[in-house]
């Protein structure tokens, strides 16, 4: 990847203040999540990983999850 390539978070972050209000993950029946409610959820993911784990940022971290929207959500750090 190049060195000015935005990285996931980066790009959340930007549409979560572009448009905050639309949907950003749709589940039919179960869950509905817009940009801004997506941004949390990543933001309180990594806040959870930094201080139960010590993980900090360019620390290589392996993720196991069965496909659910939190694993959408961790996948956006």
């Amino acid at each position: 990847m190049a060195a000015d390539a935005p990285t996931l978070t980066a790009l959340l972050k930007k549409a979560a203040a572009a448009f905050p209000a639309r949907r950003a993950v749709s589940v039919p029946g179960k869950i509905e999540l817009t940009h801004a409610a997506l941004d949390a959820l990543v933001d309180a993911a990594a806040a959870r990983l930094a201080a139960d784990a010590g993980v900090r940022p360019g620390h290589v971290v392996a993720l196991s999850f069965p496909n659910t929207i939190e694993a959408s959500s961790i996948l956006c750090l």
